[in-house]
């Protein structure tokens, strides 16, 4: 089976159902509901999960408390070992945090890039990555136990409803989840956009002037 085409073939599919950037913005969280599957429970349709993580730095967070609450949250999934678009996704974002570093200077803005391999993407392996990529300060890469990284993926949207394609790993999404808690206002789109057009959605759901 080719996973790269299967990869791109799957974005595709995404960005259609997504629809334009103007429309994404005002996404919903996506409710999930307790499948045979998985063991994550349905916690309403907008509640974010307040669970422990750790960081590449081997600092201990809570979810919402630290990473979401009162901030533009820039996420994606990845895994150390990915080969293929996880490599090019972090270049992207690095462009994306340079940018957002000159056009939108004191807004809240907290990148961060989830595991969805954590039994085996330590917090050293986490840390080898980000020495590895020249990742700047500021742009979080984070672990944690089993069930709570598949609890915040799942109520963020990374993940398939085919039971069967979310069990691989070599097909994650490749895309970009972009919100404002505060004002209920979220978006989604590919993690290898263009950096301009990432950041000008970033603004769009952080209701930030553009200059």
């Amino acid at each position: 089976m080719n996973l790269d085409g299967y990869n791109s073939n799957l974005r595709r599919q995404l960005i259609l159902g997504l629809g334009a950037v103007g429309t994404m913005a005002s996404l919903p969280l996506i409710a999930v509901t307790q499948s045979k599957t998985t063991k994550v429970p349905y916690l309403g349709p907008s509640k974010i999960p307040n669970v422990s993580l750790l960081t590449h730095e081997g600092r201990e967070v809570k979810f919402y408390d630290d990473i979401v609450k009162n901030k533009i949250l820039v996420m994606n999934m990845m895994y150390v070992d990915c080969v293929s678009s996880c490599p090019l996704a972090t270049s992207n974002l690095i462009q994306v945090q340079r940018l957002i570093s000159k056009k939108m200077q004191g807004a809240p803005v907290q990148m961060c890039s989830l595991t969805i391999m954590p039994e085996q993407d330590t917090v050293s392996h986490l840390s080898h990555y980000v020495r590895q990529h020249n990742i700047p300060s500021g742009w979080l890469f984070m672990t944690g136990e089993p069930e709570s990284v598949d609890l915040v993926r799942y109520r963020l949207g990374f993940y398939n409803t085919d039971p069967a394609i979310d069990g691989i790993v070599a097909t994650h999404t490749g895309m970009l989840r972009i919100g404002n808690d505060k004002i209920s206002r979220w978006g989604m789109m590919p993690t290898q956009a263009k950096p301009d057009q990432i950041v000008k959605m970033i603004e769009h759901v952080a209701r930030w002037p553009t200059v």
